[in-house]
């Protein structure tokens, strides 16, 4: 149900006042994940982020830039030319590297991207964080960022068979 057919000022969100327009962004999330049989855990998972914050979206709540991507890139409300943009470090190449890279260190069990960051010593736990949800890629490609280090974290031999993994060239 759309919360509003014109542009008006809602009842705030913790003290912010939310200007909805002819269909909010929480409204396109709940329709488009109520289109696509996904529950509030599994649009969170998809798109990395924490089911409460969906729940808090949907509710109104602000959102960050980041978190609308990665909405909008794990419910496929992007237009296909935002997607394909290699200039912004977007694309769905990105998203898919990223969340293979975030797949394997949740795999080798609780490994906190602020360990990871400080083995690596040339990427912050922030960046890690926003590749890893595919909203950006490394400044200086995949190869600086799949070290030997990195790959030995994540139980690989070799920053080359990680590259082989999720299909980067190192």
């Amino acid at each position: 149900m759309l919360r509003s057919a014109k542009s008006v000022c809602s009842a705030p969100y913790r003290g912010t006042a939310v200007v909805d327009s002819v269909a909010t962004f929480a409204d396109r999330v709940a329709e488009a994940r109520s289109r696509l049989g996904l529950t509030k855990r599994g649009l969170a998972s998809k798109a990395g982020l924490a089911p409460r914050t969906v729940s808090r979206i949907e509710a109104g709540a602000p959102v960050s830039s980041e978190t609308q991507l990665a909405l909008e890139i794990a419910l496929g409300l992007l237009p296909p030319s935002a997607e394909d943009d290699n200039d912004g470090g977007r694309d769905t190449g990105n998203v898919a590297i990223g969340r293979r890279l975030r797949d394997l260190r949740r795999a080798r069990g609780s490994l906190p991207l602020s360990h990871l960051a400080f083995i690596l010593g040339n990427v912050s736990e922030a960046s890690l964080s926003r590749i890893e949800r595919g909203l950006c890629r490394p400044r200086r490609g995949w190869a600086d960022l799949l070290t030997d280090d990195y790959a030995r974290t994540l139980g690989f031999a070799s920053a080359k068979d990680l590259g082989d993994e999720i299909g980067v060239e190192t």
